[in-house]
């Protein structure tokens, strides 16, 4: 079945130079962190878009961040979202909009729950 353009698409990662990557493309983790950013983003817009609310513009500043290393177990921090919303909506809505957005994002609410992490380095 042929596909319509800029639906299939290749993304490329690369590790850091401490654990053998070349840091020629981005992280994995930073592939997450963006994917995680675009899901909650999407969710804002068809939240906005379903209850009518007057949305001229939005974004968002979200910061990851991890730590791994052959010297310490890999850890996951907080992630802090910053959203900034362009309306004349009233601020309850906002609020309420944006509460939405991040329930019903299902890759946000993986970060709302304790995991795990098991991180193999090769040699």
């Amino acid at each position: 079945m042929p596909q319509p353009p800029g639906s299939c698409f290749q993304i490329l990662s690369d590790n850091s130079k401490a654990t053998g990557g070349q840091e020629r493309a981005p992280s994995g983790l930073a592939y997450l962190s963006a994917g995680v950013a675009f899901c909650f983003m999407t969710q804002i817009g068809r939240y906005a878009q379903i209850t009518k609310q007057q949305l001229s513009g939005y974004r968002i500043i979200q910061n990851t961040a991890f730590r791994f290393s052959r010297d310490h177990e890999p850890q996951a921090f907080a992630v802090e979202s910053l959203v900034c919303l362009d309306t004349d909506e009233p601020e309850d809505k906002s609020i309420q909009l944006v509460r939405m957005a991040e329930q019903t994002c299902y890759i946000h609410a993986a970060y709302r729950t304790a995991t795990a992490t098991e991180l193999t380095i090769g040699d």
